[in-house]
């Protein structure tokens, strides 16, 4: 009899088992479709819903590099600030050789102006000279003795007879007249005869020639 009572028992239990265990099982398919059914009523609400304007916030870095790392704001606003750092002194630079080079220039076109001045002055001042008048000279009145010859008396000196040239002797010549009188009529001979008749310094020109003769005619010779 106990054993039958406890086969009972067991047989009790184990429908007890079978029983949480159907409901557990039951209990989670209503879950499960209570919560597909949420989710498909979220979808279909969702797809109904105007869509959402996208909100645009400052991450405070730039997109990830090809090799996935990162590079902060402030890193690249310092790289480009030294960038733009560098660009301006190299600028600044250059300009300072320009402003040298314009320089340099302007002293030699001050200088190269300041000669071609000097050279203007000085070929002005030459045209000026030789366009300038000419000063006379002083002009002096000598007398002239051509006309009245000295009235000292010549000596001649005795040569002997020349041949007459063959165009005759030429009277108004001081040396065919001493020729053609038998004189002496070389340069120490006149000059002996024009110191006689007081012509100073004689050098044979043609006003005491003209002097010299018009003497030797006035004394006959």
């Amino acid at each position: 009899m106990f054993e039958e009572i406890g086969g009972g028992s067991d047989k009790k239990k184990k429908w007890i088992m079978i029983g949480i265990g159907t409901a557990i099982i039951a209990i989670f398919l209503v879950i499960r479709n209570a919560s597909k059914a949420s989710q498909a009523a979220q979808q279909a609400q969702a797809a109904n819903a105007p869509a959402p304007i996208p909100q645009i916030t400052d991450t405070g870095s730039y997109p990830s590099d090809s090799f996935g790392g990162g590079v902060s704001g402030t890193g690249m606003d310092q790289t480009l600030a030294t960038y733009l750092a560098i660009a301006d002194q190299n600028a600044s630079v250059q300009m300072g050789a320009v402003n040298d080079t314009l320089h340099t220039l302007q002293d030699q076109m001050n200088t190269n102006n300041a000669n071609l001045q000097q050279q203007i002055t000085a070929i002005n001042t030459a045209h000026t000279v030789a366009g300038a008048i000419p000063t006379l000279p002083a002009t002096t009145t000598t007398t002239d003795n051509t006309s009245h010859p000295d009235p000292h008396n010549i000596t001649l000196v005795h040569f002997g007879n020349y041949a007459t040239p063959r165009g005759g002797w030429n009277p108004n010549s001081v040396v065919d007249n001493l020729k053609q009188a038998g004189a002496a009529a070389d340069m120490n001979a006149r000059k002996q005869y024009a110191s006689q008749a007081g012509i100073s310094n004689y050098t044979g020109t043609a006003a005491q020639n003209v002097q010299l003769l018009n003497t030797l005619k006035a004394q006959g010779k």
